[in-house]
């Protein structure tokens, strides 16, 4: 009676694994794509915006030169692949181009100080 036990716990915690990993891949669909991208281009703003906050005058000054750029950029990349999708195409060239903007800012981000790497 205990194996069978052992063995539906075991079942249990193998389903809930494999949902936690779904949960991580890249949507399959341009949409899902699109709004994912679109979520983390958000959180990493609104990263910026709070550590900028907390610095003194001059210093937000340089940050806004260094950061503000890129912000732009990786903008316009999403609205135009916005865009795209609502005119009913794929918007693939997009992705690539967000995943590079991406890159950039991670980068950013990360030499600045303003999110860890864990």
């Amino acid at each position: 009676m205990k194996h069978p036990i052992k063995i539906a716990a075991a079942c249990v915690l193998l389903v809930i694994f494999l949902t936690g990993c779904a949960a991580f891949q890249v949507p399959a669909t341009p949409e899902g794509k699109y709004l994912l991208a679109r979520t983390e281009f958000n959180n990493m703003l609104q990263d910026y915006l709070f550590y900028k906050e907390m610095m003194p005058l001059d210093q937000q000054a340089q940050l806004s030169m260094t950061f503000k750029p890129y912000f732009l950029k990786a903008k316009l990349v999403l609205d135009n692949w916005s865009a795209i999708l609502a005119a009913g195409g794929d918007g693939a060239d997009n992705y690539q181009l967000w995943v590079d903007r991406k890159r950039i800012l991670m980068q950013l981000l990360i030499e600045n100080g303003i999110i860890e790497v864990k």
